[in-house]
């Protein structure tokens, strides 16, 4: 094997096998690294409906509005040796290229004296993880992550050509968190055919990069189940079914024990009831032993036990003369009425008896079980409803996101006006976009960490470290 060298050397090497394939063309002019330019972005994404494929699969469907400051309709690049336009509009979803059919351009238009205006239809996908998962009950999140893509942009300045990198900053509202997203209609928002929405309220989480100085993206998250009505019909009442006739078969056992062939078709049920136990994926992830004990594994095993224990039937078990020294059958196995039985004691507690009681315990701390994660998935529902709603001092309680009468939608618009000085008309903002505008700040200004101003804002910090800061609004499920 070739002994290699440290970079710290090799690249010298590099250099001399780049001049020698044409690679590296020194002597010409370089491009330099220019700074970068951070546009800001007024973006919103208008939801209209949640639809499911035939996978199963949720899609976000809705259309994006967004003004972007700084940049011109008509801003052309030379790529490879050819004119095009230079777009603003590129994007990442779920941390992936957006493909044509996820992402439709409708149209394009200035905003003179301020920047463009682009308009695009998307059918974003989501990606769905439990967050609370133990048959019968499920409760998911499906999250889409939205982000706009940094483009780069070559220019001459002084003779010297230069690459930039042009990063695009989102805005967002410290007053109303629906100038980011927004859904249209919340009782047409679920299209879908399998799932129910434990609230129509979305959280959308704001992701601001420190390092670089710009917010380009944006999660929004739903809260949706499956309806738990057929699994507890399909799964609970069969197992009460299984644990009824299964401690009947104890407590009618007359002396003789329970009926064995009866155990076997109970356990033959519990065969069957099993693949509706199973958590979907990987289930609860969490490594605490409350989650383990609560789990349906646990509960599965108490029943197997419960099966076991209620379904001893042997003789050995039962009190004869060699054991106990109590009244024993005589050899023809008849009983005083010249009933034939197999074995027979007079004892109060059979052993058999003794270990049918050990099995209906078992079998009470198996349905235990199902009626804790009852309370549990209840808790779950209530934590995202209660947090579904928006207080802000001064307004009304609404739910996240929703639109209503006290959304005050606005254009950017701007109007020319005279320059005495120049002889000009230079375009500005009208004097109702300059004050709507007023609220809109970038996430890394410093009201969004007042805590003393926290009661009057939608975004609340969730994470401020020295890399990121992330501010959200909406339901949460802790």
């Amino acid at each position: 094997m070739k002994e290699t060298r440290p970079l710290s050397e090799s690249w010298k090497g590099a250099m001399y096998d780049g001049l020698s394939l044409g690679l590296w063309k020194e002597g010409q002019q370089q491009i330099q690294k220019g700074p970068d330019a951070h546009l800001p972005v007024l973006h919103k994404l208008m939801a209209k409906h949640l639809v499911e494929d035939e996978k199963g699969d949720i899609f976000l469907v809705g259309t994006i509005v967004q003004a972007v400051a700084g940049i011109s309709d008509d801003t052309t690049v030379v790529v490879d040796g050819t004119e095009q336009k230079y777009t603003f509009r590129k994007f990442r979803l779920n941390d992936v290229s957006a493909k044509d059919d996820e992402m439709e351009f409708r149209r394009s238009k200035p905003l003179e004296g301020f920047g463009n205006s682009t308009t695009m239809n998307v059918c974003i996908p989501m990606k769905t993880k439990p967050v609370f998962s133990v048959p019968p009950y499920q409760i998911m999140e499906c999250t889409a992550l939205i982000e706009m893509q940094t483009s780069a942009k070559e220019y001459m300045k002084d003779g010297v050509k230069y690459k930039s990198d042009v990063r695009p900053n989102m805005q967002i509202s410290q007053k109303d968190e629906r100038e980011l997203f927004i859904i249209r209609n919340k009782d047409e928002l679920n299209m879908t055919d399998s799932y129910d929405l434990i609230t129509e309220a979305a959280r959308v989480e704001a992701k601001y990069d420190k390092e670089k100085g710009y917010m380009p993206k944006y999660a929004v998250t739903f809260y949706v189940e499956k309806s738990p009505m057929y699994a507890l019909t399909a799964t609970f009442l069969p197992l009460l079914a299984v644990v009824g006739l299964a401690s009947i078969n104890v407590l009618s056992g007359e002396g003789e024990g329970p009926n064995l062939e009866n155990s076997i078709a109970l356990v033959l049920t519990m065969v069957f009831i099993l693949p509706n136990l199973r958590p979907a994926g990987r289930g609860d992830r969490s490594k605490s032993w409350l989650s383990y004990l609560l789990s349906n594994n646990v509960c599965i095993i108490l029943l197997f036990l419960g099966l076991g224990a209620t379904s001893f039937t042997h003789p050995a078990l039962f009190d004869d003369r060699d054991f106990g020294g109590r009244k024993a059958l005589p050899d023809n196995h008849t009983n005083s009425t010249g009933e034939y039985v197999a074995y027979y004691s007079d004892a109060i507690w059979e052993y058999a008896e003794m270990l049918g009681v050990v099995g209906m315990i078992f079998f009470g701390l198996a349905i235990l079980i199902p009626m804790l994660n009852l309370g549990n998935y209840l808790w779950y529902k209530w934590n995202i409803t209660s947090s579904a709603k928006i207080h802000v001092q001064g307004q009304k309680e609404r739910l996240a996101f929703c639109k209503d009468k006290s959304f005050n939608k606005f254009d950017i618009k701007t109007e020319p006006v005279f320059n005495p000085q120049t002889g000009q008309s230079v375009y500005q903002l009208t004097a109702e976009t300059a004050t709507n505008l007023k609220d809109l700040y970038c996430v890394s200004h410093r009201i969004f960490a007042d805590e003393t101003t926290q009661s009057n804002r939608p975004w609340q910090l969730m994470e401020d470290d020295a890399k990121t800061r992330v501010l959200s609004s909406g339901p949460n499920h802790q």
